[in-house]
């Protein structure tokens, strides 16, 4: 059942879902095509070089796993706000239902990550990237709003 909502909740939500459209656009696409050569993330394979890994399975899991599974599942805790018990270890230190403290680690993986691939690439960054990095300073902002933290505590 559908728990009550302001907008900055249906705000966060709506958020969550499109980052994890993107996840599992960008995670499915490296998966198909690890080489990149039907280029379909636009991303040139020798963005790699250097690194430990030589095609872009490694990244496709993470943003799959970590950019798809995560922020989707974040986005239906803080719609229905299920009261899992396997999730009390989280409730404890935050004092927030698991889903914001899920959502709020997030944000945290994300601009993490995008802070990753700026130390690997430099600054030269594609559009995506940017638009990624503009969400998850609006996820960051938004966990951490007053109303959106009363919302959630438990």
């Amino acid at each position: 059942m559908m728990q009550k909502h302001n907008f900055w909740s249906i705000l966060l939500i709506v958020l969550l879902i499109a980052l994890a459209g993107g996840g599992f656009y960008g995670g499915i696409s490296f998966l198909i095509d690890p080489l990149q050569q039907n280029n379909t993330m636009n991303v040139p394979l020798s963005m790699l070089d250097g690194l430990f890994i030589h095609d872009f399975v490694l990244p496709g899991l993470f943003l799959l796993a970590v950019m798809g599974i995560l922020p989707l599942l974040a986005a239906f805790g803080l719609a229905f706000r299920p009261a899992w018990h396997w999730t009390d270890p989280l409730n404890g230190w935050t004092h927030r239902h698991w889903s914001w403290t899920l959502a709020c680690a997030v944000a945290v993986l994300l601009v993490l990550w995008l802070g990753f691939e700026i130390a690997l690439m430099g600054t030269h960054l594609y559009p995506p990237q940017i638009g990624t990095g503009i969400l998850g300073i609006w996820l960051l902002i938004l966990v951490w709003l007053p109303p959106l933290q009363r919302l959630y505590h438990q």
